[in-house]
This record gives structure tokens, sequence and C-alpha cells, in this order.
């Protein structure tokens, strides 16, 4: 946490600079921070009233914490909470601005010592953080030139949304398509119902024919089952999984008067807006991530781990790999 009068920040490229963290990438983010946070076995309470002078902007491993909250119990998300703040969540688990006004947080006058307080549910950080963590798996997966693991697109939901999408990008409804301006010629030509299927067959036919079509009677496959989907599939359907998180995380582009110019920084929902910016960066360059041998956690190693040995976190650290290294031993001996 940071005082208040201190906001630095950054403007166009420097939030590309390439001797960056892939954890620390940083924006024009802050927020406010609650004055207390409790939890309980559901529960993530806070409240609402800001400390006073008191400002948190991203900063290194918040990711790569957050990752971990995936399985975690309640005193871990606590904790994490303790120095980032809330998420900031409607019941829905999403964040409350981009549901109806009954979701919008309000204070309750009757409620004695907590009319200031707000809560969100355990279980939605948990659902979120295992959807960064299978990102970031996906992401490192494809950074190899491999598809991700349908184990991992299992927790990322969303799936028919993301095939429509790829099948319709958002600007073809406002365009006339080629069979429509056919069907229309014919229809002005007086051509009968059958002549305008044999057209629709003799179109769907090209387009089955086409360099790169895609059947959508496949694509229900493609997160479910292995093999199904290629490379360049899974890449596509990553990137609306991360343009998902950043609309439903309020990120866009803002401008700041920065001295005597103007800057560019990304905005948006405060800890939840952070958090979908960095994963944006660290999926954009994942050439610097490792996925831990023993948790299974992606991470940003330093040094750069060797490919011929585990990578280890490091919360797991050498502790995990002696263990590792003894069980081969054990087995090495057996042979």
């Amino acid at each position: 946490m940071t005082d208040m009068p201190v906001v630095p920040g950054f403007a166009g490229s420097e939030l590309l600079s390439p001797d960056q963290s892939l954890d620390s990438y940083v924006n024009g983010l802050v927020w406010h921070f609650p004055r207390e946070l409790q939890v309980d076995d559901t529960f993530l309470r806070w409240d609402r009233r800001p400390k006073p002078d008191v400002l948190v902007r991203p900063s290194a491993k918040m990711l790569e914490d957050f990752v971990r909250l995936a399985d975690a119990p309640r005193e871990r998300i606590l904790r994490y909470a303790e120095e980032w703040g809330p998420l900031w969540l409607c019941e829905h688990g999403l964040h409350w601005r981009l549901c109806g006004p009954g979701c919008y947080p309000r204070t309750d006058p009757d409620s004695g010592q907590w009319w200031s307080w707000d809560c969100e549910y355990l279980e939605h950080w948990r659902k979120l953080a295992a959807e960064a963590r299978a990102v970031l798996k996906i992401a490192r997966a494809l950074n190899s030139g491999e598809p991700g693991d349908v184990e991992d697109w299992k927790v990322i939901h969303g799936q028919g949304e993301r095939i429509q999408r790829l099948f319709t990008p958002l600007d073809e409804g406002q365009w006339i398509s080629e069979w429509t301006e056919k069907a229309h010629e014919a229809r002005q030509a007086g051509d009968d119902l059958e002549l305008l299927e044999q057209l629709d067959e003799q179109l769907a036919a090209e387009e089955r024919a086409s360099e790169g079509y895609l059947s959508p009677d496949e694509a229900y496959r493609w997160e479910r089952e292995a093999g199904a989907a290629t490379v360049d599939i899974h890449r596509r359907l990553l990137a609306l999984v991360l343009e998902g998180w950043l609309a439903r995380t309020g990120v866009q582009p803002a401008m700041y008067a920065d001295g005597d110019r103007l800057s560019v920084r990304l905005d948006g929902y405060g800890l939840f807006g952070a958090l979908a910016i960095q994963l944006l960066f660290n999926v954009c360059r994942t050439d610097g991530l490792a996925v831990c041998t023993s948790c299974g956690t992606p991470y940003v190693p330093s040094p750069k781990p060797r490919a011929d040995r585990n990578a280890y976190c490091r919360e797991c650290g050498r502790r995990a790999a002696i263990r590792d290294a003894a069980a081969r031993y054990r087995r090495n001996r057996r042979r």
C-alpha cells in the first residue's frame, strides 16, 4: 500500500517494457483499502469505509499469489485480501457494476455495527483463481506449440459464447453477407424456392472447401476432447477468454495528464481489473512462465529453469525438489 499522494503513472510503451517482470506489469489503477476484513466459512467480509489516505496499486506477485487461491482455505484468502483488498463481487460472481441495481453495494442503517459492511462468496474467489490458473497453463502449452489441456479448458466457463464469437465476429452482423446478396438477386430475378436452396448448397460447399474452414459441427469438441483442436484454434479461443476477462473487469484505455503531456493507462475495476491486466500481459509473454512440477501452478521463474530439469515455484521450492529426487532414486534402485 502507498500513501494517497503517491500515484506514479506509466505512459504508453512503458507497459510493455522488456525488462519488466512478467508478474509486475503496472498500470493506472489504484484503489481504496477497507478499514477491516473478516472471513467465515462462506464469505469474505469487509468494512466499506476506506482507510484514510491509503491507496493500493498493483505490484509483483499479485497474480501469482491469486492463482494459488483456487484450492485455498479461507485463512489464505483472507491474508491475500488483507494485502490487496476485496474483488467487489456481487452474489452472481460478477463485479457489481456489471449487474443491475439490486447488486449495487448498499448500507443498512438497521444492521447495528455491521451497517457499513459488505461480503462476497469465497467460492467465487476460488473459481476465478482456478480460471486464471487454467488460462496461464493453456497459454504455456500454446507457447510450447501444444494445444491446451482439456482439463484446463473445462475450468473456464463460457464455451458456447466463445464458439459463437469465433464463427460470428462482433462486426459481422452489420454487413450484408454474400449469401444474402445472392439470395436478394435471385428473388429480384423471380427465382423460385428450389433455386434458392440450390444457391444455399452451392455457397455452403464453397465455404467448406475454402482454406482455413472450421466446421461448427465439431466446435463443441475443441475444449472437451484431447486432439480435437489445433494449436491455432486454441489460441483463438484463448484470445476470446482474455477479451471476456477484460470486459467483465472494466479494463479499458484511459487518458491522464502526465506533466506537460497526455499518457495512456489501462483502467479497470480495482483489484479485479488489475488481475485481468496482469493476466493479459502474462499470456502475451508466456515464454517467461514456468509450471511448477510439484503443485502445477504457473509462476515467474528467476532465473529461467533449464528445459531438461524440473521447475519448482517459490512455495514448493527446494523441499519439493529433494522429495522428487529421492522418489526418482528409489524408482531407479528398484529397476
